[in-house]
């Protein structure tokens, strides 16, 4: 039967991109069925429950893995994200909430989540959704932009950038040039401190409530800066292609001179970590002396929520408090900066996202040990949004959205993000600590168990899903969970600088934690001890679409690197012997459709063993092993 999709102004034939699948729709259409059944529908937008599992058989890639839970939440993340794909006069538009919020814009609209919307919304097959939603931001307001686009920092030339890299299509992208220069130049106007550094309100990142942060100081934070590197790069590769030479020198010096800075400013190299600068520094982009101690030194590490003592207002943090001068009695408010230092005394998870963009270099490595450490970013329930030693973790309350620590979805894919960048980069030669010794690989069995919500890691795949209670600790087993759920005891492992290994542990815990009462949720944000969503079942919460899931295996598990060209690359984070086999299918990718599978024996999928990829069904090329291959498409 020829399969057609209305989407209220045509029909569109996907006949001839089924014929090329290999995965049968018949998984996704019973876990969404069974989604549909579970939900109370009070908002529709164009894609009604009753018509998703039509418009997701023909438009989202499918995927198979021996992880059930992973698979059902990638079905999941696809049925919410078209919840939010709303038709209006102007076009198709993206939505963050699905209910109308007082700080959204026209159509209830939010900039802060935009970019993410174009990387997860590119891998949908019908490109006409997100051309009008990138239309809307820079034209959509009588041909200028959105009035309430800058209300949020955000990486969105690079996004546009990005998308064109998955669908090929430049001339669109081309056309937006001059908006996007428009729009860069404005957030100069509006950003830009004389030493050449953006500055940003933690509320103005959607990070509101953070340690470091303020509504009102002018803080240049890694946020905003790496946001705006990037920017300047797409705009220049835009421009070279465009062939408007003297538009890409300019703006490639200028990615250059504010990536200059953004290393050499915002990095404290005595907490080995990317830093929100404080404001009466960063004007000035005060230089730093070089010093140097262990990136790490958490021994006596409290999991409390008491304030500040003290004895320990005037430290920078960047060390573990140990014995006494962690939080206890005759302890006082916390205050949000009384150090000498030009930086905050937190380190927070948005050092991470200079690693979205590629930004640092071997020097920088060894902020990454504190992504495996209990009291840096690791938690049962996922990466915290601030080091768990610090004295004002988790201090400023509850149900404010705020950031001073519970995990956030938004924060752990761009977390994710950089790891894997990272692990491509720097991560593949053999890590070192900041002693300079060999870092500490994770146990064996960390590439196949997750701090998981189920008492003994993982289960067997069957065709029931998996209901892992929230309040449950996560399974012992995992190397990298705190013994007994606080600090560090008997049979921790020390910290080291992350793995594959790790990569897999993460987004499992991250996928592990998409639950509320045993179904399938995505909210704001939740406890990183019990895993408990802190807005509970909100009507304002639920489905809300403000982080990745799929973006983060096709790009991250799998491997699909987007490029420009017509070379395929694949370079896959998933460690040699965590799984036997899977499958990434129906791919749109530069006008074909990819099919990637890794199968051990080849029996799974009849293909033949090893990792292999396919574009319309040929086969582009093949090894026996988990490791970087490319291939160039064939002409159309």
């Amino acid at each position: 039967m020829v399969l057609l999709w209305s989407l209220g102004f045509g029909f569109w034939n996907f006949e001839a991109h089924a014929a090329d699948f290999l995965l049968p729709a018949a998984p996704l259409r019973a876990d969404l069925a069974r989604f549909n059944a579970l939900d109370t529908e009070t908002v529709t937008n164009h894609i009604s429950n009753s018509a998703a599992a039509d418009f997701l058989t023909a438009n989202a890639p499918r995927f198979d893995c021996p992880d059930r839970e992973l698979v059902e939440i990638w079905h999941f993340r696809w049925w919410t994200f078209r919840k939010h794909l709303k038709h209006t006069p102007d076009g198709f538009v993206v939505t963050e909430f699905l209910t109308p919020v007082k700080h959204a814009g026209a159509h209830n609209t939010i900039s802060c989540a935009a970019s993410f919307h174009l990387a997860e919304g590119r891998w949908l097959r019908d490109p006409r959704f997100l051309d009008d939603y990138t239309r809307f931001w820079l034209r959509g307001a009588n041909g200028q932009p959105q009035p309430h686009f800058h209300k949020f920092s955000s990486w969105f030339a690079a996004a546009v950038w990005d998308r064109a890299c998955v669908t090929g299509d430049f001339a669109f992208a081309l056309g937006l040039l001059d908006d996007l220069v428009a729009d860069y130049r404005a957030w100069e106007t509006e950003r830009r401190l004389p030493s050449g550094l953006f500055w940003q309100h933690d509320v103005k990142d959607g990070m509101e409530e953070s340690i470091s942060g303020s509504r009102t100081a002018q803080q240049p934070r890694p946020t905003i800066n790496s946001y705006m590197v990037a920017n300047a790069r797409a705009i220049a590769a835009l421009a070279q292609l465009a062939q408007r030479p003297e538009l890409a020198k300019e703006f490639s010096a200028k990615a250059d001179a504010l990536h200059r800075l953004t290393l050499d400013k915002l990095w404290d190299n005595e907490a080995k970590f990317f830093k929100v600068l404080r404001a009466d520094a960063g004007s000035a982009a005060v230089s730093q002396t070089s010093r140097s101690s262990p990136a790490s030194a958490a021994t006596g590490f409290q999991h409390s929520r008491a304030p500040i003592p003290k004895a320990a207002t005037a430290r920078v943090f960047s060390l573990a408090p140990t014995g006494g001068e962690g939080r206890g009695e005759g302890a006082v408010a916390p205050t949000r900066e009384q150090t000498s230092t030009p930086f905050s005394s937190a380190r927070e998870a948005i050092g991470y996202v200079p690693w979205m963009f590629s930004l640092p270099d071997a020097r920088h490595a060894d902020a990454w040990l504190q992504l495996t450490d209990p009291a840096g970013f690791h938690a049962p329930f996922g990466l915290t949004t601030a080091e768990r030693r610090h004295p004002a973790f988790r201090t400023h309350g509850t149900f404010k959205c705020e950031w001073d620590g519970p995990v956030w979805p938004f924060a752990t894919s761009q977390t994710l993000l950089g790891l894997a960048n990272f692990l491509r980069t720097e991560g593949a030669r053999t890590p070192t600590s900041a002693a300079g010794h060999a870092a500490p690989q994770p146990h064996a069995d960390v590439g196949v168990r997750a701090p998981s919500p189920r008492a003994g890691g993982f289960q067997p795949p069957s065709t029931a899903p998996s209901t892992p209670q929230p309040t449950r600790p996560p399974s012992a087993s995992s190397s990298l969970s705190p013994t007994g759920g606080e600090g560090r005891g008997e049979g921790a492992t020390a910290t080291h600088l992350p793995t594959r290994h790790d990569y897999l542990a993460t987004l499992l815990t991250y996928t592990r934690s998409h639950r509320f009462n045993s179904q399938p949720y995505i909210g704001e944000y939740l406890d990183e001890t019990t895993g408990a969503w802190l807005k509970g079942n909100h009507e304002r919460s639920r489905h809300y679409n403000h982080s990745l899931f799929a973006d983060l295996i096709i790009t991250g598990l799998v491997g699909l690197i987007p490029r420009a060209d017509d070379t395929v690359e694949i370079h896959p984070l998933l460690p040699d012997g965590a799984w036997d086999w899977f499958a990434l299918d129906a791919i749109p990718y530069h006008g074909r459709t990819l099919t990637i599978l890794w199968d051990k024996t080849g029996a799974r999928y009849g293909k033949g063993a090893g990792l292999r990829v396919f574009a319309d069904g040929k086969l582009l090329t093949t090894t026996n092993h988990l490791t970087r291959v490319t291939a160039q498409l064939p002409p159309r």
